[in-house]
Order: C-alpha cells, then sequence, then structure tokens
C-alpha cells in the first residue's frame, strides 16, 4: 500500500492536470479541431513539464540554475489557460475546473523546481 501511496503523490498533479485538458477538449463545441486543441493544451502542457522536470533529474543533469528557466516556462501553461478562458467555445461551468488545474501546477512548480535545481526537501 505504502507503494501506491507514493506512486499518486508523484503522479497525481500531471494526471488531473491531463485530465481537465481531455475535459475542456471533448467539451469544446467548435468544429475547428485546432481550436479545440489549443483551448484545453493547457493541462498537458502542465504534466510535460513536470515529466520534462523529472526526466531532467534522472538524467543527473539537475542545476540550480534550471530553476528560473523552469520557473518562467511555467508561463506558458498559464498563457494557455488564460486563452482557454477567453476562447473556449462550450460550457462555461468548465472554467472551474482551473481551480484543480491551479492546485496540479502548484505541486507541479513545487516538486519541479525541486528536480530541475537537484534540491530536494
Amino acid at each position: 500500500m505504502g507503494y501506491l501511496a507514493a506512486l499518486l503523490q508523484w503522479l497525481w498533479a500531471p494526471l488531473v492536470a491531463a485530465g481537465v485538458s481531455v475535459v475542456y477538449f471533448q467539451s469544446s463545441t467548435s468544429s475547428r479541431w485546432f481550436e479545440r486543441l489549443i483551448t484545453s493544451v493547457h493541462g498537458a502542457s502542465l504534466a510535460m513539464l513536470y515529466f520534462g522536470a523529472l526526466g531532467i533529474h534522472s538524467l543527473g543533469i539537475a542545476d540550480p540554475k534550471l530553476g528560473k528557466a523552469y520557473w518562467l516556462s511555467l508561463l506558458v501553461p498559464c498563457g494557455l489557460a488564460l486563452y482557454a478562458i477567453a476562447r473556449f467555445s462550450g460550457n462555461k461551468k468548465i472554467h472551474l475546473l482551473q481551480l484543480v488545474n491551479l492546485l496540479a501546477a502548484f505541486w507541479i512548480w513545487f516538486v519541479g523546481t525541486m528536480a530541475v535545481t537537484g534540491n530536494w526537501l
């Protein structure tokens, strides 16, 4: 059971963020595929940044200098989420999922920063 709890601790945030993207994509009423994609990619981009950060650590190339670049890269999903809020065509109540995405983003920022810098608590 301890292994499952540890696995969940590492995976909940990117899974939730990616899940939010799936809900956005499925809920969009836009007939244009690209518009559906661009308004739903914010959560998936968070997940990619998280796994990229863990990859940097796994490859042994973590460096404190990477912290600022990682923080700046987190602005991309933030911008994509703002774009989604402005341009999403579908039920606007879906935007409440951004609160869940925000929690996942904080975890991704926290763990990802430790991973890319190599400075673990």
